[in-house]
Protein backbone atom coordinates (compact mmCIF):
# COMPACT_ATOMS: atom_id res chain seq x y z
CA UNK A 1 0.00 0.00 0.00
CA UNK A 2 1.59 3.27 -0.75
CA UNK A 3 2.55 5.58 2.01
CA UNK A 4 0.18 7.86 3.42
CA UNK A 5 0.47 11.58 1.53
CA UNK A 6 0.75 14.62 4.16
CA UNK A 7 -1.44 17.85 4.61
CA UNK A 8 -0.94 21.07 6.81
CA UNK A 9 -4.20 22.51 7.42
CA UNK A 10 -4.78 25.32 9.63
CA UNK A 11 -1.24 24.46 11.09
CA UNK A 12 -1.99 21.24 11.69
CA UNK A 13 -0.34 18.65 10.11
CA UNK A 14 -2.29 15.21 8.87
CA UNK A 15 -0.78 11.89 7.48
CA UNK A 16 -4.13 10.77 5.31
CA UNK A 17 -3.50 6.98 3.89
CA UNK A 18 -5.31 5.50 1.22
CA UNK A 19 -7.92 3.16 2.16
CA UNK A 20 -7.70 -0.56 1.54
CA UNK A 21 -9.05 -1.33 -2.31
CA UNK A 22 -12.29 -3.01 -1.01
CA UNK A 23 -12.79 -0.22 1.77
CA UNK A 24 -12.40 2.33 -0.69
CA UNK A 25 -14.69 0.67 -3.56
CA UNK A 26 -17.35 0.23 -0.62
CA UNK A 27 -17.34 3.78 0.44
CA UNK A 28 -17.09 4.98 -3.59
CA UNK A 29 -20.63 3.36 -3.74
CA UNK A 30 -22.07 5.11 -1.05
CA UNK A 31 -20.84 8.52 -1.86
CA UNK A 32 -21.95 7.83 -5.61
CA UNK A 33 -25.64 6.96 -4.29
CA UNK A 34 -25.78 10.08 -2.19
CA UNK A 35 -23.94 12.53 -5.12
CA UNK A 36 -24.25 10.36 -8.50
CA UNK A 37 -27.98 11.96 -9.31
CA UNK A 38 -26.47 15.42 -8.50
CA UNK A 39 -23.64 14.68 -10.87
CA UNK A 40 -25.70 13.68 -13.54
CA UNK A 41 -27.50 16.59 -13.41
CA UNK A 42 -24.62 18.50 -13.31
CA UNK A 43 -23.43 17.13 -15.99
CA UNK A 44 -26.11 17.32 -18.18
CA UNK A 45 -26.47 21.19 -17.45
CA UNK A 46 -22.89 21.89 -17.66
CA UNK A 47 -23.54 23.29 -21.89
CA UNK A 48 -20.13 23.80 -22.61
CA UNK A 49 -18.93 25.32 -18.95
CA UNK A 50 -15.68 25.99 -18.71
CA UNK A 51 -15.76 26.37 -14.78
CA UNK A 52 -18.09 26.08 -11.55
CA UNK A 53 -19.13 29.71 -11.81
CA UNK A 54 -20.10 29.37 -15.82
CA UNK A 55 -22.65 26.52 -14.27
CA UNK A 56 -26.58 27.40 -14.13
CA UNK A 57 -27.30 28.21 -10.66
CA UNK A 58 -30.31 26.51 -10.74
CA UNK A 59 -28.83 23.43 -11.83
CA UNK A 60 -26.44 23.73 -8.96
CA UNK A 61 -29.40 24.53 -6.76
CA UNK A 62 -30.77 21.17 -7.59
CA UNK A 63 -27.51 19.25 -7.24
CA UNK A 64 -27.79 20.53 -3.88
CA UNK A 65 -31.19 19.97 -3.32
CA UNK A 66 -30.67 16.08 -4.28
CA UNK A 67 -27.52 15.26 -2.44
CA UNK A 68 -29.34 16.75 0.87
CA UNK A 69 -32.39 15.19 0.32
CA UNK A 70 -30.31 11.62 0.57
CA UNK A 71 -27.55 12.59 2.33
CA UNK A 72 -28.70 12.10 5.64
CA UNK A 73 -26.77 13.35 9.27
CA UNK A 74 -26.25 9.54 9.93
CA UNK A 75 -25.28 8.91 6.59
CA UNK A 76 -22.70 12.04 6.53
CA UNK A 77 -21.36 10.82 9.80
CA UNK A 78 -20.58 7.50 8.35
CA UNK A 79 -19.53 8.43 5.47
CA UNK A 80 -16.61 11.00 6.65
CA UNK A 81 -15.79 8.51 9.53
CA UNK A 82 -14.95 5.56 6.53
CA UNK A 83 -12.98 8.57 5.39
CA UNK A 84 -11.20 9.66 7.72
CA UNK A 85 -10.21 5.99 9.36
CA UNK A 86 -6.77 6.31 7.86
CA UNK A 87 -6.21 9.86 9.15
CA UNK A 88 -3.65 10.95 12.11
CA UNK A 89 -2.71 14.15 13.19
CA UNK A 90 0.69 15.39 14.40
CA UNK A 91 0.33 15.34 18.05
CA UNK A 92 4.05 17.24 19.51
CA UNK A 93 6.37 13.99 18.45
CA UNK A 94 3.63 11.31 17.58
CA UNK A 95 1.06 10.61 15.17
CA UNK A 96 -2.61 10.07 16.34
CA UNK A 97 -5.76 9.09 15.12
CA UNK A 98 -7.91 11.99 14.01
CA UNK A 99 -11.37 10.45 14.52
CA UNK A 100 -11.01 9.81 18.29
CA UNK A 101 -10.03 13.27 19.04
CA UNK A 102 -12.31 14.58 16.38
CA UNK A 103 -14.34 16.70 18.40
CA UNK A 104 -12.28 18.33 20.49
CA UNK A 105 -9.56 18.84 17.89
CA UNK A 106 -11.91 20.31 15.00
CA UNK A 107 -13.94 22.44 17.76
CA UNK A 108 -14.36 25.70 15.93
CA UNK A 109 -11.96 24.77 13.02
CA UNK A 110 -14.91 23.09 10.58
CA UNK A 111 -13.71 24.72 7.54
CA UNK A 112 -10.11 22.46 8.61
CA UNK A 113 -12.56 19.46 8.83
CA UNK A 114 -14.17 20.04 5.45
CA UNK A 115 -11.20 20.58 3.91
CA UNK A 116 -9.22 17.67 5.44
CA UNK A 117 -12.61 15.32 3.98
CA UNK A 118 -11.66 16.89 0.77
CA UNK A 119 -7.77 16.06 0.93
CA UNK A 120 -8.86 12.50 1.62
CA UNK A 121 -11.47 11.84 -0.97
CA UNK A 122 -8.93 13.57 -3.12
CA UNK A 123 -6.31 10.69 -1.98
CA UNK A 124 -8.70 8.27 -2.47
CA UNK A 125 -10.88 8.81 -5.95
CA UNK A 126 -8.69 11.56 -8.00
CA UNK A 127 -7.80 8.51 -10.26
CA UNK A 128 -11.54 8.21 -10.91
CA UNK A 129 -11.74 11.71 -12.82
CA UNK A 130 -10.53 10.68 -16.03
CA UNK A 131 -13.30 7.79 -16.27
CA UNK A 132 -16.00 9.57 -14.59
CA UNK A 133 -15.14 12.96 -17.38
CA UNK A 134 -15.24 9.97 -20.22
CA UNK A 135 -18.63 8.98 -19.43
CA UNK A 136 -19.99 12.41 -18.94
CA UNK A 137 -18.37 13.02 -22.63
CA UNK A 138 -20.12 10.28 -23.95
CA UNK A 139 -23.89 11.52 -22.23
CA UNK A 140 -23.32 14.48 -23.82
CA UNK A 141 -22.56 12.56 -27.42
CA UNK A 142 -25.64 10.56 -27.02
CA UNK A 143 -27.79 13.87 -26.22
CA UNK A 144 -26.11 15.64 -29.13
CA UNK A 145 -26.97 12.66 -31.33
CA UNK A 146 -30.32 12.78 -30.50
CA UNK A 147 -30.99 16.33 -31.94
CA UNK A 148 -29.91 18.38 -28.75
CA UNK A 149 -27.77 21.07 -28.69
CA UNK A 150 -25.96 20.22 -25.62
CA UNK A 151 -22.20 19.98 -25.62
CA UNK A 152 -20.15 17.68 -24.22
CA UNK A 153 -17.85 18.41 -21.16
CA UNK A 154 -15.02 19.10 -23.97
CA UNK A 155 -16.64 21.63 -25.60
CA UNK A 156 -17.04 19.96 -28.20
CA UNK A 157 -20.49 19.25 -30.00
CA UNK A 158 -21.46 16.10 -31.98
CA UNK A 159 -21.66 12.55 -31.74
CA UNK A 160 -18.24 10.57 -31.40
Amino acid sequence: MPDPSQFTIDGATYHVGPLPPRRALKLGNRVMRVTGPGLVALIASANGAASLSDLDVSALGAVLHTVFAELTPEEQDAIMAELLATVQVVNGDRLVPVLPIFDAHFAGRLPAALELMWEALKLNYSSFGPALAGLGAKAGAKSNSRGSTTSSLNGQSGAS
